[in-house]
Protein backbone atom coordinates (compact mmCIF):
# COMPACT_ATOMS: atom_id res chain seq x y z
CA UNK A 1 0.00 0.00 0.00
CA UNK A 2 1.32 3.43 -0.99
CA UNK A 3 1.50 6.04 1.76
CA UNK A 4 1.36 8.95 -0.70
CA UNK A 5 -0.03 9.18 -4.20
CA UNK A 6 2.10 10.70 -6.98
CA UNK A 7 0.28 14.03 -6.71
CA UNK A 8 1.13 14.31 -3.00
CA UNK A 9 4.77 13.42 -3.68
CA UNK A 10 4.92 16.06 -6.41
CA UNK A 11 3.59 18.68 -3.99
CA UNK A 12 6.12 17.70 -1.32
CA UNK A 13 8.97 17.94 -3.84
CA UNK A 14 7.73 21.36 -4.99
CA UNK A 15 7.95 22.63 -1.44
CA UNK A 16 11.37 21.07 -0.97
CA UNK A 17 12.78 22.62 -4.15
CA UNK A 18 10.76 25.84 -3.94
CA UNK A 19 9.39 25.86 -7.47
CA UNK A 20 8.47 29.50 -8.17
CA UNK A 21 5.03 30.52 -9.35
CA UNK A 22 6.42 31.74 -12.68
CA UNK A 23 9.51 30.72 -14.61
CA UNK A 24 11.50 33.26 -16.57
CA UNK A 25 13.25 30.53 -18.53
CA UNK A 26 12.36 29.08 -21.90
CA UNK A 27 9.97 26.14 -21.94
CA UNK A 28 12.67 23.50 -22.41
CA UNK A 29 14.73 24.72 -19.44
CA UNK A 30 11.68 25.19 -17.21
CA UNK A 31 10.44 21.69 -18.03
CA UNK A 32 13.87 20.17 -17.35
CA UNK A 33 13.97 21.87 -13.93
CA UNK A 34 10.48 20.62 -13.08
CA UNK A 35 11.39 17.10 -14.12
CA UNK A 36 14.61 17.23 -12.12
CA UNK A 37 12.87 18.57 -9.02
CA UNK A 38 10.15 15.92 -9.13
CA UNK A 39 12.13 12.96 -10.42
CA UNK A 40 10.05 12.57 -13.56
CA UNK A 41 11.67 10.85 -16.53
CA UNK A 42 10.66 11.43 -20.14
CA UNK A 43 8.85 8.08 -20.10
CA UNK A 44 6.94 8.83 -16.90
CA UNK A 45 5.94 12.29 -18.11
CA UNK A 46 4.83 10.84 -21.43
CA UNK A 47 2.74 8.24 -19.63
CA UNK A 48 1.14 10.84 -17.34
CA UNK A 49 0.32 13.28 -20.14
CA UNK A 50 -0.62 10.84 -22.88
CA UNK A 51 2.07 12.31 -25.10
CA UNK A 52 4.73 10.23 -26.80
CA UNK A 53 8.25 10.06 -25.40
CA UNK A 54 9.37 11.48 -28.74
CA UNK A 55 7.20 14.57 -28.19
CA UNK A 56 8.59 15.03 -24.69
CA UNK A 57 12.12 14.69 -26.09
CA UNK A 58 11.33 17.34 -28.73
CA UNK A 59 10.02 19.75 -26.09
CA UNK A 60 13.04 19.18 -23.85
CA UNK A 61 15.47 19.85 -26.69
CA UNK A 62 13.64 22.81 -28.31
CA UNK A 63 12.89 20.83 -31.45
CA UNK A 64 9.19 21.56 -31.12
CA UNK A 65 7.20 24.25 -29.32
CA UNK A 66 4.20 23.07 -27.29
CA UNK A 67 0.88 24.81 -27.70
CA UNK A 68 -1.10 26.09 -24.72
CA UNK A 69 -3.17 22.90 -24.46
CA UNK A 70 -0.04 20.79 -24.06
CA UNK A 71 1.42 23.21 -21.51
CA UNK A 72 -1.85 23.02 -19.57
CA UNK A 73 -1.70 19.22 -19.67
CA UNK A 74 1.91 19.13 -18.47
CA UNK A 75 1.19 21.71 -15.75
CA UNK A 76 -1.55 19.44 -14.36
CA UNK A 77 0.96 16.63 -13.97
CA UNK A 78 3.25 18.84 -11.88
CA UNK A 79 0.32 20.38 -10.00
CA UNK A 80 1.24 23.92 -11.07
CA UNK A 81 -0.51 26.63 -13.04
CA UNK A 82 0.18 26.66 -16.79
CA UNK A 83 1.24 30.28 -16.37
CA UNK A 84 4.41 28.91 -14.77
CA UNK A 85 5.71 28.61 -18.34
CA UNK A 86 6.92 31.86 -19.90
CA UNK A 87 5.66 30.85 -23.35
CA UNK A 88 2.16 30.29 -21.96
CA UNK A 89 2.11 33.84 -20.60
CA UNK A 90 3.53 35.23 -23.86
CA UNK A 91 0.91 33.35 -25.89
CA UNK A 92 -1.81 34.87 -23.72
CA UNK A 93 -0.38 38.34 -24.23
CA UNK A 94 -0.15 37.83 -28.00
CA UNK A 95 -3.78 36.63 -28.11
CA UNK A 96 -4.83 39.69 -26.11
CA UNK A 97 -2.91 42.04 -28.41
CA UNK A 98 -4.51 40.44 -31.47
CA UNK A 99 -7.91 41.34 -30.01
CA UNK A 100 -6.82 44.92 -29.20
CA UNK A 101 -4.76 46.25 -32.12
CA UNK A 102 -4.82 49.84 -30.79
CA UNK A 103 -2.81 48.61 -27.82
CA UNK A 104 -0.13 47.35 -30.21
CA UNK A 105 0.26 50.90 -31.52
CA UNK A 106 0.65 52.20 -27.96
CA UNK A 107 3.36 49.61 -27.25
CA UNK A 108 5.15 50.50 -30.47
CA UNK A 109 5.06 54.20 -29.56
CA UNK A 110 6.47 53.38 -26.13
CA UNK A 111 9.20 51.16 -27.52
CA UNK A 112 10.39 53.79 -29.99
CA UNK A 113 11.30 56.19 -27.17
CA UNK A 114 10.34 54.84 -23.75
CA UNK A 115 12.32 57.36 -21.65
CA UNK A 116 9.68 60.13 -21.53
CA UNK A 117 6.98 57.62 -20.63
CA UNK A 118 9.13 56.01 -17.93
CA UNK A 119 9.94 59.44 -16.49
CA UNK A 120 6.22 60.27 -16.48
CA UNK A 121 5.43 57.00 -14.66
CA UNK A 122 8.17 57.64 -12.09
CA UNK A 123 6.86 61.17 -11.49
CA UNK A 124 3.33 59.84 -11.03
CA UNK A 125 4.62 57.18 -8.62
CA UNK A 126 6.39 59.84 -6.54
CA UNK A 127 3.19 61.91 -6.41
CA UNK A 128 1.22 58.89 -5.23
CA UNK A 129 3.77 58.11 -2.51
CA UNK A 130 3.67 61.72 -1.26
CA UNK A 131 -0.12 61.63 -1.22
CA UNK A 132 -0.09 58.42 0.83
CA UNK A 133 2.50 59.81 3.25
CA UNK A 134 0.51 62.98 3.82
CA UNK A 135 -2.56 61.02 4.91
Amino acid sequence: MKLFNDRRITKIKQWAFEIPEHSLETYDKALKKLMGATGYTEAKLACRTGLSTTSIYHYLHSLRKPDNTIMENIAKVFDIKPSYFLEYRINGLVDFLKRTPKLVDIFLDISSDPLPIIEEWELEEKKQKKAVQSI
